[in-house]
């Protein structure tokens, strides 16, 4: 009766939990119900079954650890007090809630194997389709996928899925393009494979294509955020004893080479060199530190939200600047930072940012430090795991330096890889698996079959 009980309350948490990741990679195209996503409603719901189902499942304050929490807590102050200043209704606080919640529901239900594979599942499927999007708009097809991008009424288009535009897009693609990747370098042995892969035997094939999408995008930031994501998940192979020499590479030669093809036919490389070339002029490489360090300075706690606002209309129309907050936007062309510590920093202040920073510290040591001490187990499943979230993490940490979101400013994609990271590095003792029983049947697909 516990266990009939136990796999009903998961298969519901489940099955939420992998509307609302579904949902985080197309937000445009997601509903609301009464103002809030309807992504977001599922999540909450998902964290409700696992929190107060009669079931060892439900302990939501044991996901991070204690100088995580911390940490947290202290991030959370400094943004709860800058919106109460502000009057701006506390999302920023909602939205680290609720990212907290994504993380604790991940965390919660990964050990069935079967529900992993549902919520990389619809990840992938979902990402993927966005990519195909993006090359259909590339080509002139899709014009009804332009309703849900910022260029809706603009002539001049940039393909971006379905997405709101390519920053976006990018943040909803390259965890798991990292992870469809890195999986077939990282996973030689046969049983790893079938038990990690999400779309066997396409698993390399379709990182590939995510990787093209980027490409097609115009992302510089998410392309070198997706390659170094992979990068880091090999070096953390190796560190864990895994030998990532073999044939994936042959593959790796062979689709960098229609990738090429692919380009060179379109006008992907124009657009990339382009940008390139604009390298030196671009100030999220080293002089928005220059230009913002003195507002930092000048706001420890934050810059008030009513001062940035006119100081971001000043700085676009050029009015000339009166203050030091005005005179960086100015020199920043009305933009924010485009640097995720920066703009921390200039809305919650420097406390706020070092808070962040510790936060991915801590993370990354745990998860090396897992992989030290697992190195000479038998089992490597949960090792693999562990460095695949932490090569998904590197890509939008990665990715989030060029840019304003983050992890603590409302990007919700990359709370699903720290929930998975937090579950593969648990001690083993506290692992749950629920038995195959306890869940509904899996479609073969899940199963690695085809």
């Amino acid at each position: 009766m516990v266990n009939n009980q136990v796999g009903r309350w998961h298969w519901i948490a489940k099955y939420l939990a992998t509307l609302s990741l579904g949902l985080y990679v197309v937000q445009p195209w997601s509903i609301s119900y009464l103002g809030i996503p309807l992504q977001v409603v599922f999540i909450w719901l998902a964290f409700a079954v696992v929190t107060f189902s009669n079931s060892r499942i439900g302990r939501p304050f044991t996901v991070f650890a204690t100088y995580e929490w911390v940490l947290i807590i202290i991030f959370g102050t400094f943004v709860t007090c800058r919106s109460l200043i502000d009057g701006d209704q506390l999302l920023r606080i909602y939205q680290l809630l609720t990212g907290i919640v994504l993380a604790t529901v991940v965390f919660r239900i990964s050990d069935d194997e079967r529900t992993r594979r549902l919520l990389l599942l619809s990840i992938a499927l979902l990402a993927v389709a966005s990519t195909l999007v993006a090359i259909l708009q590339l080509i002139g097809f899709a014009p009804w996928s332009w309703r849900g991008t910022m260029y809706y009424l603009s002539g001049n288009k940039t393909p971006c899925g379905l997405e709101t535009y390519p920053v976006s897009y990018a943040f909803s693609v390259i965890g798991i393009g990292v992870t469809l990747l890195a999986t077939e370098f990282v996973a030689k042995r046969n049983y790893l494979r079938s038990n990690v892969s999400v779309l066997p035997p396409l698993t390399l094939w379709l990182g590939f294509f995510i990787l093209l999408g980027l490409a097609i995008s115009g992302s510089r930031s998410g392309i070198l955020g997706m390659i170094m994501g992979v990068f880091v998940s090999i070096l953390l192979a190796h560190l864990y004893g895994i030998q990532v020499l073999g044939k994936a590479f042959v593959y790796f030669i062979a689709t960098m080479v229609l990738v090429a093809g692919i380009a060179s036919q379109t006008d992907i490389l124009e657009r990339i060199g382009s940008k390139a070339e604009r390298i030196s002029e671009d100030t999220r490489l080293l002089s928005n530190w220059a230009i913002f360090y003195p507002v930092i300075v000048e706001y420890p706690l934050g810059v008030p939200g009513a001062i940035i606002k006119e100081a971001k209309a000043r700085g676009v129309v050029g009015f000339g600047s009166r203050n030091i907050v005005e005179k960086a936007y100015e020199a920043n062309y009305g933009y924010d930072p485009h640097n995720m510590l920066l703009t921390t920093a200039v809305y919650y202040g420097w406390v706020s940012a070092i808070c962040l920073v510790f936060f991915f510290i801590s993370l990354f040591l745990r998860g090396i430090n897992f992989l030290r001490k697992d190195r000479n187990t038998n089992n490597k499943l949960y090792g693999i795991y562990a460095l695949l979230a932490l090569g998904a993490l590197t890509a939008i940490i990665v990715h989030s330096w060029f840019h304003n979101a983050n992890l603590a400013l409302g990007e919700m994609r990359g709370w699903f890889w720290v929930g998975l990271l937090l579950w593969a590095i648990k001690p083993r003792g506290a692992r749950e698996p629920l038995g195959a029983s306890d869940s509904p049947p899996t479609p073969p697909i899940l199963d690695g079959r085809l």
